[in-house]
Formats: C-alpha cells, sequence, structure tokens
C-alpha cells in the first residue's frame, strides 16, 4: 500500500512498516473480532 501521508510504499501484513506509517493521531490501531465504534462520521 502506498501511504497517503509520505507517499512511501510498505507491506500492510508487516505490522512493523504499518506502524512506522501511521501520520495521523486519530487513527486507533486494535485487535478483536469487530471494529471499535466511531464517535463520529467518517470523513
Amino acid at each position: 500500500m502506498k501511504c497517503p501521508g509520505c507517499g512511501q510504499w510498505f507491506d500492510m501484513r508487516d505490522l512493523g512498516q504499518m506502524l512506522a506509517h501511521v501520520h495521523d493521531g486519530d487513527i486507533e490501531i486494535g485487535e478483536g473480532l469487530e471494529p471499535p465504534a466511531r464517535k463520529g462520521p467518517v470523513q
């Protein structure tokens, strides 16, 4: 996947690479059966 923040390519299957490209403080990364409920509309 190409990072929308910096434009570099990375493998989303590699958690280390994915975490290195989290440029937005509003992103929450979790593990579980279902995603957490959103607090507002998706922009």
